[in-house]
């Protein structure tokens, strides 16, 4: 079976889905997430990560390859656009460089009353590789979190086998927003802080081997000394809220294709919007009280 897979530069973005609408939705208003947020709002839902799609979309559509210099265009005056580029609005009154937050759809828990532990973890893709506009020297590497679906069909086209006879092909197409993190490596750069209570004396993020803050199973927190009466009510009423900036190249796009063979008349198409992040904190907070129960920010601790 012959599988073609692409990297797509971000300036080839195109918005396929009437999906997307729900990014113009003005009733959910941008306002950034301080880092040292002391209580959530409860239920607090995070940035809509739909309009945060959409405005960069739109920003990079305008004109391609606008993060880039152009042979024409001095270094000085180069970097001067780019401030400017970074200070204007993307959704609402925040920029490029202000923190947004992302609620994680998905966790999955896993408790051990043997040694009262519980482990808490956000699944996470296999770290993808992309190259940003087709230039090798440019290859990123990033663990990715799934974000929401554009699109998903499937169809029956016909088409034609190597004999020149025509045949029924099953023809599959996904489009999905990803969070690409590309500082998943920092792990020891995070400062944990629990504030449970005082029977609760360990909580980390599991590190290993080669593996960092997004391992291959995802980013994981290993609680210790926990009763199981806390651990229930904890994986019943946390969340997991990631604070994150959007760093360069900001948007690709990653496309695999698995062609149709004589004996497998299947074509799949899978499309991977990746909006690129670095995690500046992790907070694990109760929805139904908006307190924080624990968190994992980059070289600070809440008094």
């Amino acid at each position: 079976m012959l599988i073609r897979k692409l990297a797509i530069s971000a300036c080839a973005v195109v918005i396929l889905s009437a999906s997307l609408a729900c990014g113009n939705d003005r009733k959910n208003v941008f306002v950034p997430l301080p880092l040292d947020i002391k209580k959530l709002q409860i239920n607090y839902q995070g940035h809509d990560l739909h309009r945060i799609f959409y405005s960069l979309n739109k920003l990079i559509n305008k004109s391609k390859n606008v993060f880039e210099k152009t042979e024409y265009e001095t270094t000085d005056r180069y970097n001067k656009r780019i401030d400017s580029l970074k200070k204007r609005s993307l959704v609402d009154i925040m920029t490029l460089e202000s923190e947004f937050a992302f609620r994680v759809p998905k966790l999955e828990t896993k408790y051990d009353a043997d040694t009262e532990s519980l482990t808490i973890q956000v699944p996470a893709s296999p770290y993808i590789k992309y190259i940003y506009n087709d230039n090798i020297d440019v290859d990123y590497s990033s663990s990715t979190i799934d974000g929401f679906v554009i699109r998903e069909s499937k169809s029956y086209p016909l088409g034609m086998n190597s004999y020149g006879a025509k045949v029924r092909i099953s023809k599959t197409e996904y489009e999905v927003c990803k969070l690409a993190i590309k500082n998943y490596f920092d792990t020891d750069k995070f400062i944990i802080t629990s504030h449970i209570d005082s029977a609760v004396t360990n909580v980390k993020l599991m590190d290993r081997p080669n593996s960092g803050l997004i391992t291959n199973n995802g980013l994981i927190y290993k609680l210790s000394n926990i009763s199981a009466n806390k651990a229930k009510k904890i994986t019943k009423t946390g969340s997991i809220i990631l604070l994150y900036e959007l760093t360069s190249p900001y948007l690709t796009v990653t496309r695999s294709v698995t062609d149709a063979t004589v004996s497998n008349p299947t074509e799949d198409i899978n499309t991977y919007h990746n909006i690129i992040v670095n995690i500046k904190g992790i907070l694990y907070f109760d929805k139904t009280t908006g307190e924080i129960l624990f968190e994992a920010k980059l070289g600070q601790v809440r008094d």
